[in-house]
């Protein structure tokens, strides 16, 4: 199973969002491939199955492109579940 998880930051140790990263970890213990779209990342934050892309850019306009492209090509082939946080 794969699954596509969106998020706008994996960091375990940051106030608001750390609590992602445990639920990330979570779904990769249940899924074979967890691609994670985020815009920044912690390395080594994640097990070995989740595979990270970043879409962070110096523009609003630049992120959501980036952000489109990688969606688009995470689309396929097509994932168990989409999951947006």
């Amino acid at each position: 199973m794969r699954l596509v998880f969106v998020t706008q930051l994996v960091d375990p140790a940051d106030p608001n969002l750390g609590a992602t990263v445990a639920k990330i970890r979570a779904l990769a213990a249940r899924a074979d491939e967890v691609v994670v779209l985020t815009d920044r990342a912690v390395p080594g934050a994640l097990p070995a199955n989740c595979h990270v892309r970043l879409f962070g850019a110096g523009s609003r306009l630049d992120r959501g492109a980036r952000f489109t492209r990688a969606l688009n090509s995470e689309l396929s082939p097509r994932p168990e579940a989409v999951l947006a946080h």
